[in-house]
């Protein structure tokens, strides 16, 4: 018996996925190829950080515009939910970056090391930023939040130069302590849904059956979350 045979992959839109695939990109460009070089002059992380980022912005408003013609719908088989809500958080998202690499570029440039490594946790949690407002699936959000707060907790112990070691200390700590926290808090979240729906997707419709033994869709969520 062929199991796969009645496999359907899922469709993947490309372009609708594009601002995640460019913070993807620039934080594998800083962390390849900014470890394989010598380092950069000072303020090259920060461009590459701000126009990544600002490539993503713009991707995420041309979108946003899109939608004034196009329904919102699910991408991924319903993973990631592609409405003008997820679109404007994320251009709120990339904007944040941009500004956060010109001040570290800036505080750099008075004194303190300018090191790649602040600026690709930048597009990191940018990337799970992105990925936990879009969610659609409660396992993409469980994702999107780890991305985040791990990023966050290693960007906030990255200060080499003046952090103690009780404090890099701590800050593990309480990278391992988020990471579980968070994850069960999702987990517990999911399996709630698992329980009643049968899925981790967020609004998808499950069957209830009644005294008479019909059954009855019930949808909660948007109604464009089913169209498709």
């Amino acid at each position: 018996m062929d199991v796969t045979a009645d496999f359907m992959p899922p469709t993947i839109e490309w372009y609708a996925l594009s601002p995640y695939i460019a913070l993807l990109a620039g934080a594998l460009v800083l962390l390849l190829v900014g470890s394989l070089t010598p380092r950069w002059p000072r303020g090259w992380y920060a461009i590459v950080a701000a126009t990544t980022a600002g490539s993503a912005a713009v991707l995420a408003s041309l979108q946003f515009a899109a939608l004034e013609t196009e329904a919102a719908r699910t991408l991924v088989k319903g993973t990631i939910a592609h409405d003008r809500f997820g679109l404007v958080a994320i251009i709120a998202v990339c904007f944040i970056v941009v500004m956060s690499a010109m001040t570290t570029s800036d505080a750099a440039s008075q004194g303190a090391a300018d090191t790649l490594e602040p600026y690709a946790l930048m597009l990191t949690a940018a990337l799970g930023a992105a990925v936990m407002v879009s969610a659609n699936d409660l396992l993409a959000a469980f994702l999107g939040i780890e991305i985040l707060s791990l990023s966050l907790y290693v960007l906030a112990a990255s200060d080499r130069v003046t952090l103690k070691l009780q404090s890099g200390e701590g800050t593990k700590k309480l990278t391992a302590a988020g990471a579980i926290t968070g994850g069960n808090k999702v987990y517990a979240a999911a399996s709630g849904k698992v329980a009643a729906t049968g899925s981790v997707v967020e609004g998808i419709a499950f069957e209830t059956v009644t005294a008479d033994g019909d059954f009855i869709e019930v949808l909660p969520g948007p109604s464009w979350a089913y169209s498709s």
